[in-house]
């Protein structure tokens, strides 16, 4: 008996052939090892916004950016932004100007907490936030900005840092020294940063230290700018637990800082214009003769006093677990 071939048959089993040899060499292939992606972490602001009203103006400095343009104050290490100036008493007291607006319109943030200083009420105040150790330095502008309250209207400058930490290091131990100085002014700057941490606990030291002689400059009756000198330094330790879902730290911070008003004098205090046709001023010595004192009065130069400042700081943050 003739065996009869079904055509329908004979096309399945031909299909079937090459799909059998591919699962077989699957099967004997080595099997691949698995990769590990980098963890990207995702953030949204919890009020559901869109895209567009998410979409806000805002400039950052970080990395080595930020260590090549930072200066000895907030204000003037924020000078190359876009619409960002320098409200400038001397070396020791500049605040940021964004889009024209000064304190008391623009609010600076230390880690997203405000600030308890004088700067904000008498702009030859320092800032008591130090540019050499921050980490990362960000410019918010915009109708973002009334998230913070009626003090940002113009703007808000967040200074992040490390004093609280947030992560134990890897090997233990990390840290970092930066030293820079400038020839203008004979600036000598020098800060360093350590982190060490076992387990869920880390700890953090900090410290700074930089003093500056007057400007110099050239032609000039003295050759340098009298009470634009500086010195200053600050200091801060601080710790944290660390969980896997956030951590809880506090940190101590002290800051010491001395420094110069340049022009700021009292020596024509007593006296006034005369106007004409030879306008000049007129100053004379006031004669009270009371019980026989001459009524001198002595005239205090200030033109090279010195605003010295010391603020201890503690500050503390704390993400739900």
């Amino acid at each position: 008996m003739t065996p009869r071939l079904r055509p329908l048959a004979v096309c399945l089993a031909v299909a079937g052939c090459p799909a059998a040899l591919a699962q077989t060499a699957v099967q004997q292939a080595p099997a691949t090892p698995a990769r590990t992606l980098e963890t990207i972490t995702v953030s949204a602001s919890p009020l559901g916004l869109d895209a567009q009203s998410m979409a806000t103006p805002a400039d950052t400095l970080d990395g080595s950016e930020l260590v090549l343009r930072r200066e000895a104050t907030l204000g003037s290490s924020l000078t190359s932004l876009p619409g960002v100036n320098a409200d400038t008493f001397g070396a020791g007291a500049s605040r940021p100007v964004i889009r024209g607006q000064s304190a008391p319109r623009v609010t600076v943030l230390s880690d997203g907490s405000g600030l308890m200083d004088a700067s904000g009420v008498s702009p030859d105040h320092a800032v008591t936030t130090e540019p050499m150790l921050a980490r990362r330095i960000e410019v918010l502008r915009g109708p973002a900005t009334l998230l913070y309250g009626s003090d940002a209207i113009g703007g808000v400058v967040n200074v992040l840092d490390d004093k609280i930490p947030e992560a134990v290091p890897e090997r233990g131990v990390e840290g970092s020294v930066e030293i820079n100085g400038t020839t203008g002014s004979r600036e000598r700057a020098g800060a360093f940063g350590l982190t060490a941490g076992q387990g869920n606990f880390a700890i953090h030291v900090e410290g700074m230290k930089r003093r500056s002689d007057a400007y110099r400059v050239p032609h000039w009756t003295s050759g340098k700018v009298e009470g634009s000198q500086t010195e200053s330094a600050m200091g801060s330790v601080g710790m944290s637990w660390i969980g896997d879902r956030g951590f809880l730290g506090l940190a101590y911070t002290q800051t010491e800082s001395e420094y110069g008003l340049p022009g700021h004098s009292h020596e024509y205090e007593g006296c006034h214009a005369h106007l004409g046709a030879h306008p000049h001023l007129h100053c004379e010595e006031h004669d009270h003769g009371d019980e026989g004192d001459d009524g001198d009065h002595e005239d205090e130069d200030h033109e090279d006093e010195d605003h010295e400042g010391h603020a201890t700081m503690t500050t503390s943050t704390a993400f739900p677990t």
